[in-house]
């Protein structure tokens, strides 16, 4: 096979979610990086940046685009690569300066006002998320990048879920989903996620019994292809155990949201959002239960790392710090809990 199909392989096996063997040819051009042009490289560097942030691992896949930025420190693709791992770390104000400097050098990129819309999103401000989610969209269509066209339905899907808008929420979860399905296969981690994106507002609209079906299909794909301890599965987990908590199954909820602790924890560290509303739900279980003190406690460790992470105006910081200053750590049942 010669170089230039090489690379073509490593980014198809890379779409079709065969990270594996993407990186054992990656690896292998990158052993022999003397036949390479500096623009093949950088590429080759970016392309194991994908490869190494899909399998979860952060550090390396951050090192691969240093290395990139070393030889040429002026690509935009690069800085919205290395901005979309910090955004997935939690450091979104980081990331957001990476998105800003990648859209200062091109500003026709719709991956960078895809991935800067997901920020804005996680942070609440759903309009602004909204209309750059739409230059994006504008972008891939012009293009005809089906793939990615899917990928920003599902993006505008889960605002119109957050914002309570479940009708139009599940119609581009669907339209999303068919594209994953047809250019994919129904074993890929896209369509994986998309499963749970649907499942989520299944949920939220009160059909549980489809929600824990749709769940269930998207945590055996994505455990298979990703491992156990893969931020995606542990989103998974987080949204299986919001829905046992929201049956009444409390002791099945809390042991699924410690292990989502856990994950995120080994994953990221200890500052990041996930920690935050991990704990805001766990918090929320063992008030209903009776453990107001453990309670408390949760409540106020889950502000702090969200107000960290998010800021003081985000609308789950405001309510839990409103919570901690009117409970009665003694009286019972508080809410639903939110889907990871």
């Amino acid at each position: 096979m010669k170089l230039g199909q090489k690379l073509k392989e490593v980014e198809k096996l890379y779409t079709h979610g065969d990270y594996i063997s993407a990186e054992n040819i990656a690896l292998e051009l990158l052993a022999n990086s003397k036949e390479i042009s500096e623009v093949e490289y950088i590429n080759l560097l970016n392309n194991l940046s994908a490869i190494y942030k899909a399998t979860n691992r952060y550090n390396e896949a951050i090192c691969m685009l240093q290395k990139s930025l070393a030889i040429s420190p002026n690509i935009a693709t690069t800085y919205n690569n290395l901005g979309a791992i910090y955004s997935d770390m939690g450091y979104y104000h980081r990331a957001m300066e990476l998105f800003q400097k990648s859209l200062a050098i091109s500003p026709n990129i719709a991956t960078t006002y895809n991935n800067l819309g997901a920020i804005y999103s996680n942070m609440g401000e759903y309009h602004k998320a909204m209309e750059l989610f739409q230059k994006s969209l504008e972008i891939y269509e012009d293009k005809q990048d089906v793939l990615n066209i899917a990928t920003t339905y599902n993006n505008l899907g889960r605002i119109y879920s957050d914002m309570k808008d479940y009708s139009k929420a599940m119609e581009l979860f669907k339209k999303s989903l068919e594209i994953y399905m047809k250019n994919l296969s129904s074993k890929h981690p896209d369509t994986a996620m998309m499963l749970k994106n649907l499942a989520s507002t299944h949920v939220q609209m009160g059909n549980y019994e489809t929600g824990l079906e749709l769940l269930l299909k998207s945590l055996s794909i994505s455990e298979k292809i990703l491992g156990n301890n893969h931020p995606s599965v542990t989103s998974t987990l987080s949204n299986l155990a919001a829905v046992y908590s929201d049956i009444g199954d409390y002791k099945k909820a809390i042991e699924l949201f410690e292990i989502v602790y856990r994950n995120t924890l080994l994953n990221f560290g200890d500052k990041h959002p996930q920690l935050g509303y991990t704990l805001y739900s766990m918090a929320i279980i063992n008030y209903n239960i009776g453990s107001y003190e453990l309670s408390e406690m949760q409540f106020k460790k889950s502000a702090k790392i969200l107000e960290d992470t998010l800021g003081s105006k985000h609308e789950l910081v405001q309510e839990i710090n409103n919570k901690l200053k009117t409970i009665n750590f003694g009286q019972r049942t508080i809410e639903k809990m939110p889907n990871a």
